[in-house]
């Protein structure tokens, strides 16, 4: 049995999205993506799946920079106001 502890490589995490996309096919691995989305949806955008889609679609757009502290690029974007 593995260490649950063990942090996966890239390499690793790659091998296995792709076995398990053989496995189950890629009809699956989309409907699953699509019931993904419906709950992060549901839980940050109270289920506005086209607010998401805008928030998310901003961030894109965003200007990477370089962040010190996290040691890797990020993209920095105002939050949403709340209604």
């Amino acid at each position: 049995m593995m260490n649950p502890r063990h942090e996966f490589t890239p390499e690793e995490r790659r091998k296995g999205g792709r076995t398990t996309a053989d496995r189950y096919g890629r009809e699956h691995m989309s409907e699953i993506g699509g019931l993904g989305s419906l709950a992060t949806a549901e839980k940050h955008y109270s289920g506005d799946v086209d607010a998401m889609m805008r928030d998310l679609r901003t961030r894109a757009e965003a200007p990477a920079v370089w962040d010190e502290r996290l040691g890797c690029f990020v993209r920095r974007v105002p939050p949403l106001p709340l209604d």
